[in-house]
């Protein structure tokens, strides 16, 4: 692969990250094993398949008859070694579909532990403003899930996006995960 190919497939808009939020298909079969993988789509136990789509955003579909809420993890405590962290801020969180509520579904967000989170935000479709303001990156790290509630039957994508105020007062539009022009030095520092 030729540097200017990393540069293209990683570097956003005009060299602005947009998007912090980051995972990888990898990751999110680390993040999901309840249920079953098919390549880059994961059927949850709960009767929901969730779709990883080649610009990372997710095609959801499906019935959650289960009783119980069937989540789907993008980043979590859990795995916070594997994942990088992002930065302390006022984000924008958006990506849920219109039309999202408590009782149908949910991109959910929290920092801390997944036992005990210190802090939660949900965005239902109207772009939530999230605050991020990390005092302790150990033990606040933050956890992102789709949810879907019981007794809901979807057929959707979800882009999950978490951005700067002022990036997102440019521009709405989705875009996937890209690593800063830092990053990218650093990486192709550490491959040449």
């Amino acid at each position: 692969m030729k540097v200017s190919d990393i540069i293209a497939k990683n570097l956003s808009t005009n060299g602005v990250k947009k998007n912090y939020l980051y995972y990888t298909l990898d990751i999110l079969k680390m993040l999901n094993t309840d249920g079953t993988w098919t390549g880059n789509a994961f059927t949850h136990t709960k009767g929901v398949t969730f779709t990883v789509n080649s610009d990372m955003s997710i095609s959801v579909s499906g019935t959650n008859n289960s009783g119980s809420d069937c989540a789907f993890l993008l980043m979590s405590s859990s795995y916070a070694e594997d994942v990088r962290t992002i930065p302390t801020g006022t984000y924008i969180a958006s990506g849920c579909p219109t039309g999202g509520s408590n009782s149908t579904y949910l991109l959910y967000f929290w920092k801390g532990k997944t036992t005990s989170p210190q802090a939660s935000y949900s965005e239902y479709g109207n772009s939530t403003s999230v605050n991020l303001d990390y005092t302790n990156a150990s033990t606040e790290f933050p956890n992102i899930s789709f949810i879907v509630k019981t007794n809901n039957t979807v057929n959707f994508t979800v882009y999950p996006m978490i951005c700067k105020p002022d990036v997102w007062d440019v521009s709405h539009k989705y875009v996937p995960y890209a690593m800063s022009n830092a990053e990218i030095t650093a990486w192709i520092l550490a491959h040449s």
